[in-house]
């Protein structure tokens, strides 16, 4: 199907010791005193995390701030119905009353045969990620960490004089462990480590003003690339200043690829099961038909190796392997977890997802569009590169594809730059779009989050109005 690797899974007998002793006996207890208080089944999520965040402005360490949080969501099943609660308390007396609320507001919920709590310990894997995933804590000093946030206003202030401030910057650390467990005797725990830095700057010439922010993620400190914030931002925000509108018309478009990860999660309801089931996804009756160019493939990969987020056990405790979503042009599969796999009579392919105090629902992880290894000519005749996207909650529909979207970016002709382009607006409909590409690039670049990984990708004929 593809060559990118992911990484696999392994049975273990027992959680790891990193694993929070008290807390898996309080999940147990819990899901006991649901079934002893009447529910016909129960499962559990349970998000706890911890983390650190510094910020500077005018030269000092402006916030260190240290937080830390825990919530325990619970769904039950009685009488064909199912309720929810949450606690951010593991008190007893908490977790009593948050039991005796599940039960309560399963009476005003609607009797669903597809609904309940399906997923069994022998398709549950807990996986051991710790060395790939989740590496140890570095012996960085808190000193370091506060060079580096200071770097992130000093440098750029220091380079460039047309920089005027820079309102946004920061450092930050977070450790999280997640656990999935139900009455049938599923349980979960998976852990993961990570650190960020960003900055945002301000620059002005002439009484032309422009601002730009650029962030690095890594799974460890010494990984964290303060110095590509820092040139890329300079970069960014000097095209801007330079940058003006175009004439409107018709233009090829490609996209970074952090413009076409926030446009495509605005359509991203085109892989859901549970709109499907809920007839909000306007992609339902096209499984197995064509919806896109041929040169289009879309990959779920929730273990992407070069991926720092990687999913081990979907929210119903169940282990998600690569789907296809579209091969070549043809839309083959949606996200499903076991409610809505059970209503439209297929095996689930482990999406469910849901926060701890949410319902379940469907999504996906990391997506990979497969790049065309022929190498596509890409940048002959005029195309606009499209760096960033701005207005996205209140410009698409994601029903009927619509959208209409203030962008930035720059006008090519053959390769070269012709001029940096803003106070444009991109328009078209998303979905005619996907049928629209005129060529796929060979070389595979991701978000600086590092969730989704696309070649450029040449659309043609999407409207500009300058």
């Amino acid at each position: 199907m593809h060559n990118y690797q992911s990484l696999e899974v392994e049975k273990v007998s027992e959680a790891r010791s990193e694993m929070d002793s008290g807390t898996a006996r309080c999940i147990h207890q819990t899901l006991d005193m649901a079934i002893s208080s009447g529910a016909g089944a129960a499962d559990i999520v349970l998000a706890e995390s911890e983390s650190r965040s510094l910020k500077a402005q005018k030269g000092k360490i402006s916030e260190n701030k240290i937080s830390a949080s825990r919530i325990m969501g619970l769904r039950v099943e009685k009488n064909g119905r199912v309720g929810l609660s949450y606690s951010e308390s593991l008190l007893e007396k908490d977790l009593r009353t948050m039991v005796e609320m599940a039960l309560s507001n399963t009476q005003f919920t609607k009797e669903d045969p597809s609904r309940g709590i399906h997923s069994r310990a022998s398709e549950a894997l807990l996986p051991d990620c710790s060395a790939q995933y989740c590496p140890e804590a570095e012996q960085s000093s808190l000193e370091e960490k506060e060079a580096l946030t200071l770097s992130l206003e000093s440098e750029p202030l220091a380079r460039d004089a047309r920089v005027q401030v820079v309102p946004y910057n920061g450092f930050g650390e977070s450790r999280s462990g997640h656990y999935v467990a139900n009455s049938n005797g599923v349980f979960c725990y998976e852990r993961s480590r990570g650190y960020n830095c960003y900055t945002y700057v301000l620059m002005e010439e002439g009484g032309v003003k422009a601002d730009y922010g650029e962030s690095s993620m890594a799974r460890r400190f010494a990984d964290l690339d303060p110095e590509f914030c820092v040139s890329e931002a300079l970069a960014e925000a000097t095209m801007l200043l330079g940058a003006k509108p175009i004439a409107g018309g018709n233009y090829d478009v490609i996209f970074s690829p952090e413009a076409l990860a926030s446009l495509l999660s605005c359509f991203e309801v085109m892989f859901s099961g549970f709109a499907a089931k809920t007839k909000t996804n306007p992609m339902r009756d096209k499984l197995g038909l064509s919806i896109a160019s041929e040169k289009l493939q879309i990959i779920d990969m929730p273990r992407y190796r070069d991926s720092l987020h990687m999913q081990f056990f979907d929210s119903e405790g169940l282990v998600p392997r690569d789907l296809m979503l579209i091969e070549n042009g043809m839309l083959k599969n949606f996200y499903h977890n076991c409610e809505t796999a059970k209503y439209f009579g297929v095996e689930s392919n482990a999406r469910g997802a849901r926060s701890a105090g949410g319902n379940l629902g469907t999504a996906g992880n990391c997506l990979l569009i497969v790049p065309d290894r022929g190498g596509a000519d890409m940048r002959s005749g005029r195309f606009l590169e499209v760096q960033e996207l701005s207005g996205l909650h209140s410009g698409c529909d994601a029903t009927s594809g619509d959208f209409s979207l203030p962008c930035t970016g720059r006008l090519y002709q053959n390769g070269e730059v012709l001029q940096g382009v803003r106070d444009v607006t991109l328009a078209g409909n998303f979905y005619k779009m996907l049928q629209q590409i005129s060529a796929v690039g060979s070389e595979l670049k991701s978000t600086g989050g590092k969730s989704f990984f696309t070649p450029d990708l040449r659309f043609s004929g999407l409207t500009v109005a300058g």
